[in-house]
C-alpha cells in the first residue's frame, strides 16, 4: 500500500511540476568506443540534463546522444536545458555536431 502511495505520489509531482522532453543529438568523429561513457556523464553535468543515454558505432565514426530532461513548470523560466551546452562538449572533444531533434514521448 505505502509503494502504491509512493508511486502515485511521484507521478502527481511529474504531472504538477515537471514535463519529461526526449532530445537526440547526433555527432561524427573519430574517438575511442570507451570513451562513450565519458560523454554520457558530461552531458548529465548540462544544467537541465536529467539523464543521457549516448552510443557509437566505431566503423562509422558517428554516434548518437539521448537527452532526458525536465521541466520544471512551477518556475518562471522552465526550459533551463540549451543544446548549445552539448554541442560545446562535441566541439571540446574534437566531434562534429550533427542533427538535434525533439523524439515523440508518450504521455
Amino acid at each position: 500500500m505505502k509503494l502504491l502511495l509512493v508511486a502515485m505520489f511521484m507521478l502527481f509531482c511529474a504531472l504538477t511540476f515537471g514535463q519529461q522532453r526526449v532530445y537526440s543529438y547526433s555527432f561524427s568523429g573519430v574517438m575511442d568506443s570507451s570513451f562513450v561513457e565519458q560523454l554520457q556523464s558530461e552531458s548529465m553535468d548540462v544544467k537541465g540534463v536529467d539523464a543521457a543515454k549516448a552510443k557509437y558505432k566505431v566503423k562509422k565514426s558517428r554516434g548518437e546522444i539521448i537527452i532526458y530532461t525536465i521541466e520544471d513548470k512551477s518556475k518562471k523560466d522552465p526550459f533551463v536545458f540549451s543544446p548549445s551546452s552539448i554541442k560545446a562538449i562535441f566541439i571540446r572533444h574534437d566531434l562534429k555536431p550533427g542533427q538535434f531533434i525533439e523524439l515523440k514521448t508518450s504521455k
